[in-house]
């Protein structure tokens, strides 16, 4: 079995671990070593794993939408993360480097591009810098690229309309965004699901 086809298959079982049937079922809360995590709303469904017969619906892209970690107060306008923050991104580093994302995708803004800063590094990748202010655009760049592992550091306000341009569902039910929210946002054939996760840095 291929690596497409290991990794559409295992998130097909994912979800239906998590979820249950397709369409229903409460999510189980689950923790790892120096972080929380907790699976919450799943938004459409993907089908069954007996359903992905043909190679065109094992197709799979993922995208991990994230809002940039904790900022300082100074300066106004465009501040970096706080230690606590530098902190977080080492975290989602260590939990997403097995995920080897091919594409990083942050905004103009420091505090966003340095969420993703240890990521880059460790995987030699460069960050692609998108307007904060056109979170559709950046969705639709993300589909462009059509990468198997996308991942994005947006804002409060941008990454429920960066999932709406990637799955073409009104989420706004997600909000408000979190620092500790994750977001996988799975698209297999023409079907899409997203997943919420809590992360934080061990001692919150």
């Amino acid at each position: 079995m291929d690596r497409l086809r290991l990794i559409s298959v295992t998130l097909s079982m994912i979800f239906l671990a998590l979820f249950g049937t397709p369409g229903g079922g409460a999510c189980q809360s689950a923790s790892s070593s120096g972080s929380t995590s907790s699976a919450s709303e799943g938004v459409s469904t993907i089908p069954p794993v007996g359903s992905l017969a043909d190679e065109q619906s094992l197709k799979s892209r993922w995208f991990i939408v994230v809002r940039h970690a904790e900022k300082a107060s100074e300066p106004r306008h465009d501040p970096p993360l706080t230690e606590y923050g530098e902190a977080r991104a080492q975290l989602l580093l260590q939990m997403l480097i097995s995920a080897e994302p091919t594409t990083l995708l942050a905004t103009e803004l420091i505090r966003s591009q340095h969420t993703l800063e240890p990521l880059a590094a460790e995987l030699g990748l460069l960050i692609d810098m998108k307007d904060s202010d056109d979170p559709y655009g950046m969705a639709a760049e993300a589909i462009r690229l059509d990468q198997p592992v996308t991942v994005i550091s947006a804002h409060s306000d941008t990454v429920v309309p960066i999932m709406q341009g990637l799955t073409g569902q009104n989420l706004e039910h997600l909000g408000p965004i979190r620092y500790d929210d994750l977001f996988l946002v799975a698209q297999i054939g023409s079907q899409s699901s997203v997943l919420r996760l809590q992360y934080a840095p061990a001692g919150q």
